[in-house]
């Protein structure tokens, strides 16, 4: 009797399969229990921005920043603070109105906005609201900015 020949290739695709699987768990092992070379978990953002670490130091201080707005006959005062309540002076402010001012049509209206004090930013504005009116507000100082979505209501009166 003769024995029939031995197939060879389900045994070669078993070891194939066995060596593929080892080097799945040994890179898995690796990744999991090696130490990275990077040691700055941030590199990737100091990479890209290496000359802009300034300006984002800069603006890392406005995390802290809140503001308080007060509107009353057409004047808004608008009070920056850092993260110590101490007034956030210096800055550039801008205002812009969103629809609904009395005689105009649906449209955005820049509002010139000064401090008047130490982290207070006041505007008069130009016509009177009727109902509520949308406007956001933001303040720059070198770099750093806080902006803000103020929602004022008016009586549509223009007395002030």
């Amino acid at each position: 009797m003769s024995r029939p020949p031995i197939n060879y290739w389900p045994l070669m695709i078993g070891a194939i399969g066995i060596f593929f699987l080892g080097i799945t768990g040994w890179s898995i092992y690796r990744a999991a229990s090696g130490v990275s070379s990077v040691t700055d978990p941030a590199y990737y953002s100091h990479g890209l921005k290496y000359n802009n670490t300034d300006i984002e130091l800069r603006a890392a201080e406005t995390m802290g920043w809140t503001m308080e707005a007060n509107f009353k006959d057409r004047h808004l005062e608008v009070m920056v603070f850092n993260r110590d309540q101490q007034p956030v002076s210096g800055g550039q402010a801008s205002l812009a109105l969103h629809a609904g001012l009395a005689g105009t049509k649906s449209t955005t209206i820049g509002v010139t906005i000064s401090e008047t004090a130490p982290g207070i930013y006041s505007a008069t504005l130009p016509l009177a609201i009727e109902g509520e009116v949308s406007a956001d507000f933001s303040m720059s100082r070198q770099g750093a900015a806080i902006q803000r979505r103020l929602l004022l209501a008016g009586s549509g009166n223009s007395n002030g």
